[in-house]
């Protein structure tokens, strides 16, 4: 298994394709700090509490929702906001912080690259036919899939670390300040807790990370399905873009059973705005959360997974 792997990871990077999109990695996010430090706003913002709907108010905001869910969920909207409250009133804005803030979106397009890599790792073998000579081989069709899911989880990581190290120099470049002493107020538990902001952001990486190898899994799971066909590509592609999109038309027509599915949770920029969230929780009487997230994608990545075991013994 570590021989395929190391393998798979020795023919991708050789590609002219890794090294564009590495490169790729680091001038798109050196340009786009760029301007977005020539743009930048240090006000504050600001954190609104609604207050409860009357029945009449909230059918005029959901119709197809229920309003007995709603008030009971109230008391609990009302306590998350009052601790994003005091997150924002303890954090003073700063160039640092504001900067940092933007990091995850750019962690979210490089989901579009794991896309794309984990669909040629295996579209490569089906397109040229030579698909049938590497399940023949002795290692196995179930190690050559988990090699190849391995291999694209390992080169997201990779292109994530990049990212990463990208924007702490450019930071310190913009900001001429040293960031490693920068720190951000986060609840941890019940407690309003200060920690390191390079620490923070490095930790959410993972969370991004973890996101992307469910990305993987499904696109492989796909290109399985479709033999290597682009509509793989394209399928993968519209639920990493779409799916949040779909996810909340089907809630305002009152379809909440979407929220045990994966879709609503392929955007993980969503939960970055926690007071975002608490509303659109209480109003379509969902719990979405990023603790949620992380529990039905494991389930799912494990179906995923379990279904392309079982569509790879198929003949090819």
């Amino acid at each position: 298994m570590i021989e395929l792997i190391f393998a798979e990871l020795y023919k991708e990077s050789r590609k002219a394709s890794f090294k564009v999109f590495t490169l790729l990695i680091i001038f798109v996010s050196i340009f786009s700090l760029i301007l977005i430090n020539k743009n930048i706003s240090l006000e504050s913002e600001q954190i609104v509490s609604y207050p409860q709907y009357s029945l009449g108010e909230y059918k005029e905001v959901n119709k197809y929702g229920s309003y007995e869910q709603y008030l009971e969920d109230y008391a609990n909207y009302e306590q998350i906001i009052e601790k994003e409250i005091k997150k924002s009133t303890s954090n003073s804005n700063s160039k640092i912080k504001i900067l940092f803030s933007y990091y995850p979106m750019f962690l979210f397009a490089i989901g579009l690259i794991t896309i794309f890599v984990s669909f040629h790792i295996l579209s490569y073998d089906f397109q040229n036919k030579s698909i049938r000579y590497l399940f023949m081989s002795d290692k196995g069709r179930v190690k050559v899939l988990f090699s190849k899911i391995f291999a694209s989880v390992l080169i997201s990581i990779f292109f994530a670390i990049v990212l990463f190290f990208v924007y702490l120099f450019m930071l310190s470049l913009l900001t001429r300040e040293n960031i490693f002493l920068e720190g951000i107020y986060i609840f941890i538990g019940e407690s309003l807790k200060l920690i390191p902001i390079v620490l923070y952001y490095f930790v959410k990486t993972f969370f991004y990370i973890f996101l992307m190898a469910f990305t993987s899994v499904i696109t492989i799971f796909l290109t399985i399905c479709f033999r290597g066909s682009t509509i793989a590509l394209i399928i993968s592609n519209v639920i990493y873009f779409c799916s949040l999109l779909f996810s909340q038309l089907f809630f305002s027509y009152g379809y909440t059973f979407i929220k045990y599915t994966f879709l609503p949770y392929m955007d993980f920029t969503y939960f970055e705005k926690p007071s975002s969230v608490a509303l659109n929780n209480l109003i379509y009487n969902l719990d979405l959360s990023l603790v949620n997230a992380f529990s039905i994608m494991s389930v799912y990545g494990l179906l995923f997974i379990i279904l392309s075991l079982k569509f790879i013994k198929r003949d090819v």
